[in-house]
């Protein structure tokens, strides 16, 4: 169940451990490519959940979100933000430096820090209720392999975020 904090009910985090007097909240973030399979006798029909552009920005935002946990709750000790996808499109870097949504990619090797917005070539109907982001820590971008069903779209990787607080930054 998610956590509404006392701070700011309106914002949840998906999983709050409290343990010691110590907090650490965790986000996740589960993104879909069309995949029907079946494994050990279990069938697995996913759907496709598309629009990478706005997952790669909501992936972002989670570790927005733990940043800010990180300083409004008593005992924050650390987060993390962990992502699983058996999307290409999302551990690969953009084939065009200069995409719209290049700040917010979260491919292989990118590093997540300082303000974040989208490029000039993206549209209202994107960027609508999604305005810039910042970040106060630096965040290196690892994909590591999940699973693998061995049929086109079935590898899965993940990706995870250790969040400690640090200074404030804004765009």
């Amino acid at each position: 169940m998610e956590y509404p904090p006392a701070h700011d009910p309106g914002k949840r985090i998906d999983i709050f451990v409290r343990m010691d007097g110590c907090a650490y909240p965790i986000e996740l973030k589960y993104a879909q490519k069309k995949l029907e399979v079946t494994y050990a006798g279990e069938d697995y029909c996913l759907k496709n959940h598309g629009a990478q552009d706005l997952t790669a920005y909501d992936f972002v935002k989670d570790i927005c979100r733990v940043e800010e946990f990180a300083g409004q709750l008593p005992g924050f000790q650390c987060g993390y933000v962990i992502w699983l996808t058996n999307d290409p499109y999302l551990w690969r870097e953009p084939t065009t430096p200069a995409a719209g949504y290049a700040q917010f990619s979260v491919h292989s090797g990118a590093v997540k820090q300082g303000c974040m917005a989208w490029g000039e070539s993206m549209g209202i109907g994107t960027t609508k209720g999604r305005g810039p982001l910042a970040l106060r820590g630096s965040y290196p971008i690892i994909w590591n392999k999940y699973s693998n069903f061995d049929v086109r779209d079935g590898l899965f990787r993940y990706a995870l975020m250790h969040v400690e607080a640090v200074r404030n930054n804004t765009c």
